[in-house]
């Protein structure tokens, strides 16, 4: 479960403030999908940096699973996204040197799964997302 109320997010350039985001709200159901859309620089990537906690909003609500992510240290948001928030992006952020299966099994190996359940949970994730076809790729 995700609730966002207010959130607000303003970047400076200089002596200009650029408002990235403006009072969003949200609300998404556990098992509910989601999709983000629009034109490049409309705040997209940093609507999801600041719900997972990678960046803090400015003002404004997130709750994750009942946990109001801005009274956690960083120690626990790290284990908050490893444990509940996966970013599969659309370009460059995979290592390169690394193959889709591999790309998505290592935050499940840094977790301490055991291999079984990481081939398994790999597994989903890849046909969840339709790439089965370029699983080794």
């Amino acid at each position: 479960m995700l609730v966002c109320k207010n959130i607000n997010k303003t970047f400076v350039d200089g002596s200009d403030e650029i408002k990235i985001l403006k009072d969003v709200n949200l609300d998404v159901k556990s098992a509910e999908t989601l999709a983000i859309v629009g034109a490049s620089g409309s705040g997209k990537s940093t609507l999801l940096h600041v719900l997972s906690g990678l960046e803090s909003a400015d003002s404004g609500i997130i709750i994750i699973d009942n946990i109001e992510i801005s009274t956690l240290s960083e120690n626990q948001l790290c284990q908050l996204r490893l444990q509940n928030i996966g970013f599969i992006y659309q370009f460059h952020h995979l290592i390169k040197e690394l193959n889709v299966r591999e790309n998505i099994s290592l935050p499940l190996l840094i977790d301490n799964y055991d291999m079984n359940s990481v081939d398994l949970k790999t597994n989903e994730i890849i046909e969840k997302v339709g790439l089965k076809h370029r699983a080794e790729f």
